[in-house]
């Protein structure tokens, strides 16, 4: 429960401060490293330790292959999506001019806002001499659509690439602690610690992300699935805690597949996604949050370890 309350406040803190892209790419590196550290201090010696032979080493690279073509193709079909967003995008300017024409020059939609749908419209007809009429019912739903276009114009289509990966990071966190917890109580208490501090800065990174692609109940449901499928993950550890034991083979592919899920999360989401928000900046302060990143995972490790 710890490292999911950690993720859900950082996913609610977005709601609470204002990120402008400096500091949501210094999130995002730091975000990065956390991972990257993870990878290195927890999932790797696991995998190391596994002794299962030739069937664990086919198990070890059958996992991993599969987690690279399954984010990949995640990708590549939310690449697709957006690039039918895009072509929507161009065809909303040919839209607006034909609202445009549906209605007067001084009609009310002009003024790109929904308020003024029960006001009276001010006309000069003559010298000395003022009209007052309300809008038609046709220059309102012209108003009502364009308002929805300009909204849609502002948002992004949602990352799937981005939403599969901090799915899979969840589950494979929260499954590898319920079985070191079942294994070793004080190691899965440790755990518990380091994985919150990390699910932290994630679930901000990961709100600030989702968020560019509009406040809407779909995109809140799933920022909000995420601390949900930490503690899913970790009541099906706990209940398979002598998995590790009893099919090394299984347990060694799911890790396998977690890692190469974490390393698509770092190398074609945060990282891209960071340097896309400092356009052509190179600042060296924010591209060193990513070491800074790695360097707690180690600190905490000796720490609490």
């Amino acid at each position: 429960m710890v490292p999911a309350s950690g993720m859900l406040m950082g996913s609610l803190s977005v709601y609470m401060i204002s990120l402008n892209r400096v500091v949501l790419a210094c999130l995002q590196c730091l975000g990065a490293g956390l991972i990257l550290g993870a990878i290195g201090s927890e999932l790797l010696p696991h995998l190391a330790a596994i002794h299962a032979g030739l069937e664990g080493t086919i198990s070890i690279t059958a996992g991993f292959f599969l987690g690279i073509v399954t984010m990949f193709y995640v990708k590549s079909i939310a690449h697709d999506q957006g690039d039918d967003d895009d072509h929507e995008m161009e065809r909303k300017p040919l839209l607006l001019r034909s609202m445009s024409t549906l209605s007067p020059p001084t009609s009310p939609h002009r003024r790109k806002s929904s308020r003024f749908h029960d006001s009276w419209e001010v006309r000069s007809t003559s010298l000395g001499s003022i009209n007052l009429r309300r809008p038609s019912r046709l220059e309102r739903a012209c108003c009502d659509m364009q308002a929805a276009a300009e909204l849609t114009e502002r948002t992004q289509p949602l990352p799937w690439g981005l939403i599969i990966a901090v799915a899979v990071d969840n589950l494979v966190d929260g499954f590898f602690l319920g079985i070191a917890y079942i294994a070793a109580p004080r190691a899965g208490q440790i755990m518990a610690v380091a994985t919150a501090i990390e699910m932290t800065f994630l679930g901000l990174t990961y709100s600030a992300s989702m968020l560019k692609s509009g406040m809407t109940p779909k995109t809140l449901f799933l920022i909000a699935m995420m601390p949900f499928l930490l503690v899913f993950g970790s009541v099906a550890g706990a209940l398979l805690g002598d998995v590790a034991s009893t099919s090394p083979q299984v347990y060694a592919g799911f890790l396998s597949f977690g890692v190469a899920a974490l390393i698509f999360l770092v190398t074609q989401e945060l990282l891209l996604e960071a340097n896309e928000n400092l356009e052509e900046d190179n600042v060296p302060y924010i591209n060193s949050c990513l070491f800074v990143g790695f360097w707690a995972i180690l600190i905490i490790e000796r720490t609490i370890g």
